[in-house]
């Protein structure tokens, strides 16, 4: 059983998972004294349903169930984590690659962390090595004995002791699954195609996303039509580069056409995808006219054409931990861990993501006043709800950011003519302007 010592170390919310995992009665989850600290990427995929987010939302507090907490209760209940390092997270220098929101699933997540391992723990791989069977076995069977057999680990890979997950993580890419009948009336399909590939490309995301706005002001306007920031806003926290973003491929999940759409891009802001595929439904129904998403990711005006579309159908495929100072990935998943991924996705997530779309749940979703269920959704796209733009309100807006295009013109103008004139009187006071 778990000592009281080790008990005192953990915050509360991670206890149940320790001392259901110690209480199973099975020698084989607690094991001899460690004898090496090794720095790991740790792999894992989870249904999301049950859990508010993948991050721990504050370590020392009685929180909601986490995808992170169930992770480290494992890890410390398997003996990988001494009752000791637990708290706070640098002592195992524990970071994620990424984050999701409640409700959100993942095949590969992953998080660098520091454990402590036994001879037969790894395995060597190269000139580095990687946790072996027998280990990922004993974590998972942790999972399982404190009640989160719906997270797995797949795999840990052996890294250099400065890596962050965060930081060196290069990309992240996403799935999507959305019911083929759910994209409009013939044609929608590739409509809704057309309209997520205006994503791709670096943008400002403040339309499509949650929290980048400034505070809603009536006098703050440009050309009659109201301002999401300011026009002297030059910082890059709203914006954000998308390497894909497209229909990937179609599926048939238990008897029903779904498709996969594939978002990849370097970062992404809170609720960013699922903005944008609320966004590229409300064109393909007809709700919104495609040419307008262009000015909403181009200017600082504000634009409410993007509904926020369940996290249900979100999924974090994979992260890529490209270096570009070698040329080369710094982290290389092994062969099996990415096939028993895909595995995973096709035979748990899917059919996950098919019964969660097809929940008949109205609850709304993470006080965002959105429909949890697709269905819910979809409907409030097709009764016309999700968008209050008038035809006459679409062309104010095409008028407003055809004047702040033609600003932005004159203002880029302006500058080259600048240059240009300091270059000149440069090259006069050096004497070679003839």
């Amino acid at each position: 059983r778990a000592s009281p010592l080790l008990l005192f170390c953990v915050p509360r919310y991670a206890r149940r998972f320790a001392t259901d995992a110690a209480a199973s009665g099975s020698a084989s989850c607690v094991p001899p004294e460690p004898q090496k600290k090794r720095h790991t990427l740790l792999t894992f995929g989870y249904c999301g349903t049950r859990y508010f987010g993948l991050q721990n939302q504050g370590l020392e507090s009685e929180e909601p169930p986490t995808v992170a907490a169930a992770v480290r209760a494992a890890l410390l209940a398997a003996g990988f984590i001494a009752g000791s390092n637990f708290s706070p997270l640098a002592r195992t220098k524990w970071d994620l690659a990424s984050r999701t929101d409640r409700g959100v699933h993942a095949c590969c997540a992953a998080a660098s962390v520091k454990l402590e391992t036994r001879a037969a723990d790894v395995e060597p791989v190269g000139s580095s090595w990687q946790l072996s069977t027998s280990a990922i076995e004993r974590i998972n069977s942790a999972l399982a004995a404190g009640g989160a057999a719906d997270v797995r680990v797949f795999s840990g890979s052996g890294v250099r002791k400065r890596f962050s997950a965060r930081d060196c993580a290069s990309s992240r890419t996403y799935e999507y699954l959305v019911p083929l009948d759910a994209v409009g009336a013939a044609g929608g399909a590739a409509e809704f195609d057309r309209a997520l590939r205006t994503f791709e490309g670096t943008h400002r995301f403040h339309n499509f996303a949650s929290g980048l706005r400034e505070r809603e002001d009536p006098s703050r306007v440009y050309e009659g039509w109201p301002l999401a920031v300011s026009l002297r806003d030059t910082s890059s926290s709203t914006h954000r580069s998308v390497l894909t973003c497209r229909v990937h491929r179609e599926v048939e999940v238990e008897g029903v056409p779904y498709l996969v759409l594939r978002v990849a891009g370097l970062a992404f802001v809170l609720h960013q995808i699922r903005h944008m595929v609320g966004a590229a439904l409300a064109v393909s129904h007809g709700l919104v006219p495609r040419d307008v998403l262009l000015p909403a990711l181009s200017s600082p005006l504000k634009v409410d054409v993007a509904p926020l579309a369940p996290g249900a159908g979100l999924l974090l495929d994979s992260v890529e931990f490209f270096d570009l100072g070698s040329g080369e990935h710094e982290v290389v998943l092994p062969r099996e861990a990415r096939e028993a991924m895909e595995a995973y996705k096709e035979d748990t997530l899917y059919p996950h993501i098919h019964s969660a779309l097809h929940s008949a749940s109205e609850q709304a979703d993470a006080g965002q006043g959105q429909p949890s269920s697709f269905a819910g959704f979809v409907e409030s796209l097709r009764a016309g709800r999700a968008v209050r733009y008038s035809p006459q309100d679409y062309d104010r807006l095409r008028r407003a950011a055809a004047a702040y295009s033609s600003r932005r013109a004159e203002a880029r103008e302006e500058m080259r003519a600048k240059r240009e004139e300091r270059r000149r009187r440069e090259l006069a006071a050096a004497g070679d302007e003839p």
